[in-house]
């Protein structure tokens, strides 16, 4: 019971911790986030968070562990900038 307490807990940290902000994203031109695992020498693609110009997401993808992709998202803006 206490490991499956502390894995969302684990999850969480190292999401926050990886995390940049918009503002970061815009200002060091960032187009692409992409979060990799090595598992018995092999490199795995986990996620890959695409921004546009203005450091909005546009595209979210992520992989199962032996590395086919298991979903993307894609999101529209409008004018300001929110999801439609």
């Amino acid at each position: 019971m206490c490991k499956a307490f502390l894995i969302p807990i684990f999850i969480t940290i190292g999401f926050q911790s990886f995390s940049q902000s918009k503002k970061d994203i815009k200002k060091n031109k960032i187009a692409t986030i992409v979060v990799t695992e090595t598992a018995n020498g092999k490199t795995i693609d986990d996620s890959k968070v695409s921004y546009d110009v203005n450091g909005e997401i546009i595209e979210k993808s992520e992989y199962l562990k032996d590395g086919t992709l298991k979903k993307t998202v894609k999101y529209k803006l409008n004018n300001q900038g929110d999801i439609v």
